[in-house]
């Protein structure tokens, strides 16, 4: 769309038009007047002024903006009275329950009378008949009492625990308790029970072999007692005393919880 051309502008053209042709006749008037003067040295020169070009108009200001009213302050907001709560009313006491009686612990029931040991029969030694000297010879004689003692010593190579001594036994008694635990396991679990263990040694205290006679009735406590023959082995030794090159004693094994 083509825009229309403002009034001022068309008024510079008429004006800018007018002054150029006004410029051009006073030239030409200019150049005339000249060739008069040469012609006439008489004449009088004619000055003309021109006119000074129409400024160009001013831009028209624009409008100050008018000015924007301010808001208004908020009205402050008015204090409400603060209501103090009423102190509330403390509830009554309420009696303190009475303690309930503890149960009484049940009494642990007292242990079983624990089977003493059988004592080991022990053979009979022979019974030695004297014979007539007048009827028996030499050689006789003396076979006869190698076989006597060929059989005492046969009969007493391997004792029990009634063979050694009091002061011995609690020796050996004291070596194996020493060296017998009570499984931490079986202690947790409340585990109790006695053993009977039959075990062989020589004089030097090496034990040959054990058997465990009668279980406790739990594998830990059986377990403890074969290690406790394992840590105690070699026992103390035979005192000169003791005839026998061997002994097998039979002995019970306690645990108890105090």
């Amino acid at each position: 769309m083509i825009q229309q051309p403002r009034p001022i502008h068309w008024l510079l053209a008429l004006s800018l038009a007018f002054a150029v042709h006004t410029l051009a006749m006073v030239r030409l008037d200019s150049d005339r007047e000249t060739v008069h003067r040469a012609e006439d040295p008489g004449a009088q020169s004619i000055t003309i002024a021109l006119a000074p070009p129409p400024k160009p108009a001013q831009p028209t200001p624009a409008p100050e903006p008018e000015p924007q009213p301010q808001p208004e302050p908020e009205p402050e907001p008015l204090e409400s009275p603060v209501k103090t709560p009423e102190p509330e009313e403390e509830p009554e006491p309420q009696p303190e329950p009475e303690p309930q009686p503890e149960p009484e612990p049940e009494p642990e029931p007292e242990p079983k009378p624990e089977p003493e040991p059988e004592p080991e029969v022990q053979p009979e030694p022979e019974q030695i008949v004297e014979t007539d000297e007048s009827t028996e010879s030499a050689d006789e004689h003396s076979d006869q009492e190698a076989k006597r003692t060929a059989d005492r010593q046969q009969a007493g190579a391997t004792g029990g625990i009634q063979d050694a001594p009091p002061d011995y036994r609690t020796q050996v008694s004291a070596w194996l308790e020493r060296h017998k635990e009570y499984p931490m396991r079986a202690r947790r679990k409340a585990e109790q029970g006695m053993a009977m263990v039959s075990f062989t040694f020589d004089r030097d205290g090496n034990i040959l072999d054990y058997e465990l006679m009668r279980p406790t009735g739990h594998n830990s406590l059986d377990e403890a007692v074969e290690e406790m023959l394992e840590k105690a082995n070699p026992l103390p030794k035979m005192p000169d005393d003791i005839a026998q090159s061997r002994m097998t004693w039979t002995l019970p094994v306690y645990f108890r919880l105090n």
